[in-house]
């Protein structure tokens, strides 16, 4: 079965990119903001933000994926230097 993320890039649906971005971004943000005011509130604890290999250098015929992972690592790095006294690893 064919990923449908991956492949050239104006072929794939448009909605499939979406979900992909979705999954990549937005769920990772939602869980790092979610638990990270948990552990605040509690006043310790820290957060564990691990990408995909294929973010950094990329993978053949996984551009679009690995795009999406990318935004994901990079926002996870500024995460790291303004999250203040929390700990975003």
């Amino acid at each position: 079965m064919r990923d449908p993320h991956s492949g050239e890039f104006l072929k794939i649906d448009r909605s499939e990119l979406e979900k992909l971005l979705r999954l990549n971004t937005l769920a990772h943000l939602d869980i790092a903001h979610h638990f990270g005011q948990r552990l605040a509130k509690r006043g310790q604890g820290g957060l564990l933000l691990v990408g995909a290999m294929g973010s950094g250098n990329g993978v053949p015929y996984m551009a679009n994926d690995g795009a999406a992972k990318r935004l994901f690592t990079a926002s996870a790095k500024r995460f790291t230097s303004n999250s203040g006294p929390w700990a975003f690893m």
